[in-house]
C-alpha cells in the first residue's frame, strides 16, 4: 500500500457561536491554521492481486457533502 496525503487550504475561518465547522458560517470570521489534510491519495493491492485506488478530498468540486 502506498498513499499521498497533502494539506491544500492552509488557514481556514475559526468556528464562532455555534457552528459546528468553518463551511457552517461562510467565508467570514478569523483565519486559523490548518491540522489535518485536505487531500489522500491510496494505491493498494488485495490479497487476491486486484490493485485498486482510493481518493478523498475536501477541495474537489462537486456536491457538498454534508
Amino acid at each position: 500500500m502506498t498513499a499521498l496525503t497533502q494539506t491544500i487550504i492552509t488557514a481556514r475561518p475559526k468556528p464562532v457561536g455555534g457552528a459546528a465547522s468553518h463551511l457552517s458560517q461562510g467565508a467570514v470570521g478569523e483565519l486559523k491554521p490548518v491540522e489535518n489534510e485536505d487531500y489522500v491519495g491510496v494505491l493498494v493491492r488485495f490479497a487476491s492481486g486486484a490493485v485498486g485506488t482510493f481518493e478523498s478530498s475536501r477541495v474537489a468540486v462537486g456536491p457538498r457533502a454534508e
